[in-house]
């Protein structure tokens, strides 16, 4: 893959926060392949932990606890996805590696998968993309057709923080189109030791809406219920989508 692409890899702060986690365990994830977009710290409550006896703390647990104002330990990642939630494989990819163990491809490019995933996971990877419409058309030909989930973590307001800041009626717009149904959407604070969140309601998934929550996070959860495989879908925005439909309804005057 290219290694040429804009692309803002450094100081990535990619986490599974508590509620991150407590939302995948009401997924069916037992047995089930995942990919993960980076590779995720577990900012995760240990009480949530069935098998916290048989975890010790990554190596780098200090930095990893600063870098995201962590209290908590800090366990290795595969053994939470593994043997908390009960995946039966996890993989990693990035555009480098950072922890060892990633598949190096780009999201910028179009990617010809050899496999697909009934798990990919976007912890705040799609945002440091610059071409964030391929990035979204890899992620959802990555899934498993007819129940592949899809679960992006990624911000609304945080200025500078990548390229992008990401609006509901984007994953909405683009999933809805193209064979998924969104089944959870929600903005979160981002305070991993005392996660807050609100549901996007029917009025702030498409329309314009004021908050003050501070910086926030969007966790949107797409279920695929269609054929991943099918050529994409560009979406116009749902409220001009509305716009159009009246005005090709309204008879053209030609005199």
């Amino acid at each position: 893959m290219s290694q040429n692409s804009p692309k803002s890899t450094k100081n990535k702060k990619m986490a599974i926060n508590t509620l991150t986690f407590e939302i995948l365990k009401q997924l069916n994830t037992k047995q089930k392949t995942c990919l993960c977009l980076g590779y995720p710290d577990m900012c995760v409550n240990p009480q949530l932990f069935k098998h916290t006896h048989e975890y010790n703390e990554v190596s780098n647990a200090d930095k990893i606890k600063k870098k995201h104002g962590w209290d908590g330990p800090i366990y290795n990642s595969t053994d939470i996805f593994t043997k908390e939630l009960g995946f039966k494989e996890v993989e990693y990819a990035d555009i480098e590696k950072h922890e060892g163990s990633e598949t190096i491809f780009d999201l910028n490019f179009f990617i010809n998968w050899k496999r697909k995933y009934d798990f990919i996971i976007d912890a705040g990877t799609a945002e440091h993309c610059f071409n964030l419409g391929q990035v979204f058309d890899n992620i959802r030909r990555g899934v498993n057709l007819n129940g592949g989930i899809i679960m992006h973590i990624n911000p609304l307001n945080l200025l500078n923080h990548g390229f992008w800041n990401i609006n509901p009626t984007a994953y909405f717009d683009f999933y809805n189109a193209n064979g998924f149904e969104i089944i959870k959407s929600i903005g979160m604070n981002k305070d991993s030791n005392n996660p807050k969140f609100f549901y996007y309601s029917d009025n702030n998934k498409y329309r314009r809406f004021n908050f003050k929550e501070g910086e926030v996070l969007n966790l949107i959860v797409a279920k695929s219920i269609s054929d991943t495989s099918a050529k994409t879908v560009w979406p116009v925005q749902h409220k001009y989508k509305t716009i159009i439909a009246i005005i090709e309804n309204i008879p053209i005057n030609k005199t």
